[in-house]
């Protein structure tokens, strides 16, 4: 059975501020229908949102009526700064608010005229005082204030002196900032004001931007570790280090003690000599073995070919050329067929 015509579909199948309503049409289906009540919602301050015959129409509200914060709508249907300058603050004798392109702003310095006041030496100046400015707009620029007597009549006005504004070089602005000499408070005008970074770093100061450079590969550098000895930055920003204090066969090295720890004497280490083997740590120092690896067998110096049998003791034989680097061993018979060192 179709429900009855002019029945409202469910929330869920409205769109809410469009000024519709859904509606079942009696035959099974739906129909749009003209809804005032189904007000739009731009969220805007500055405009009125109302239905007109089932349109949303936004009417922009008359200008400077209050909006946001302290602001104000322009009449054209934004929320702005100001509209005029009285908007912005008072003018005083030492600064003047402004309000360009609905934004507000102020000149520190005399206004356009200014009252004369009596010196007590019966004549008139224009007075001022630097102390008694608002502030500057940054605090890189001094303000300075000066009057200079006239003998105009009492009741006179006369133009101000000009306000001046002068930017300094250097001084400190902001939060650990400088002033750039142009008015601006910047993070740097040199290198030396910037924050160090470590020591295979160097600092920089480009576009008024503090910066590390990486120091090229091979810088000296200083690692902290006893167990290095020489220290180089490695040309990305950190120092490492080789070699060591310590004797690599015989110690071990303790980078928390900083200390070097013996090795147990016997602990088996080289001497890297050719004719000696089982060499052995003593002390934490190597120390050579007395053995050799050439293996004498000696031979009849006069007969090479026949061992040295017992031959009178002191006679002189050798072994054959033959090993490492053709090397002759030579020896003396001790008389009881074998060879003593000679």
């Amino acid at each position: 059975m179709n429900v009855a015509s002019g029945t409202d579909l469910p929330p869920g199948d409205q769109t809410a501020g469009n000024c519709r309503l859904l509606e079942c049409n009696g035959a099974g289906g739906t129909m749009n229908t003209i809804a005032n009540t189904d007000v739009p919602n731009d969220n805007n301050a500055c405009t009125t949102d109302t239905c007109s015959a089932g349109t949303p129409t936004f009417t922009n509200v008359a200008i400077n009526t209050a909006c946001g914060t302290g602001d104000f709508c322009n009449g054209s249907g934004s929320c702005v700064d100001c509209t005029m300058a009285s908007q912005c603050g008072t003018t005083t004798f030492c600064q003047t608010f402004t309000c360009n392109s609905n934004t507000c702003g102020v000149q520190h310095g005399l206004t356009a005229t200014a009252a004369r006041g009596d010196a007590g030496d019966g004549q008139s100046a224009v007075r001022c005082a630097a102390t008694a400015w608002a502030a500057p707009p940054t605090p890189c620029w001094t303000a300075t204030c000066s009057w200079t007597a006239t003998s105009a009549p009492a009741t006179s006005v006369r133009p101000a002196p000009p306000a001046t504004r002068t930017a300094p070089s250097t001084p400190a602005c902001g939060s650990g900032d400088f002033c750039n000499g142009s008015g601006t408070c910047v993070d740097c005008t040199t290198a030396t004001q910037c924050p160090n970074g470590n020591q295979c770093q160097s600092r920089t100061c480009t576009g008024n931007s503090c910066g590390l450079n990486n120091l090229v590969g091979g810088s000296p550098c200083n690692d902290g570790s006893f167990c290095t000895l020489t220290d180089t930055c490695n040309g990305s920003g950190m120092c490492g280090g080789t070699g060591g204090p310590c004797n690599s066969q015989c110690q071990t090295c303790n980078d928390t003690s900083d200390v070097c720890v013996d090795r147990s004497n016997g602990f088996t280490c080289t001497d890297n000599a050719f004719c000696t083997s089982g060499d052995s740590c003593q002390g934490g120092a190597w120390s050579p073995g007395g053995g050799s690896p050439c293996g004498l067998a000696v031979r009849d110096a006069t007969n090479p070919a026949t061992p040295c049998p017992n031959i009178s003791a002191g006679t002189a034989c050798t072994p054959p050329a033959s090993g490492r680097n053709n090397v002759r061993h030579v020896a003396q018979c001790d008389g009881g067929g074998t060879a003593a060192a000679a």
